[in-house]
């Protein structure tokens, strides 16, 4: 079986981030976890390489997912990122208006 990947999964939850690894791996994905923004970010900065990234919006520290979004466009322009949430919310801006994101996965 070819490896496919690495998929870059970052989430706050572990028990996601083992539900998506243990779906895709049998198809032969690879991937690269993370639970903090703040450890991804270090990451992408030190030229972590991935094909693609799904990234949880809302994380309970001081990064935030779309921190995370903004380092990785940097770093690796190229490489598509999906933001992903299971919260309604967090389609919304400070304005209260749904924000417009082509490239959101919402996890209900």
């Amino acid at each position: 079986m070819t490896l496919k990947g690495p998929v870059l999964i970052v989430d706050d939850d572990p028990i996601y981030l083992e539900l998506v690894v243990s779906t895709l791996a049998p198809k032969g994905y690879h991937f690269i976890t993370f639970t903090n923004v703040s450890e991804a970010i270090k990451e992408v900065e030190d030229n972590l390489l991935y094909k693609i990234a799904f990234v949880d919006i809302h994380f309970p520290e001081n990064f935030s997912g779309e921190d995370l979004v903004e380092v990785s466009k940097r770093y690796n322009h190229q490489v598509p990122v999906y933001t992903i949430s299971g919260h309604n919310w967090a389609l919304k801006g400070s304005d209260g208006i749904v924000v417009k994101n082509e490239r959101f996965i919402q996890n209900i």
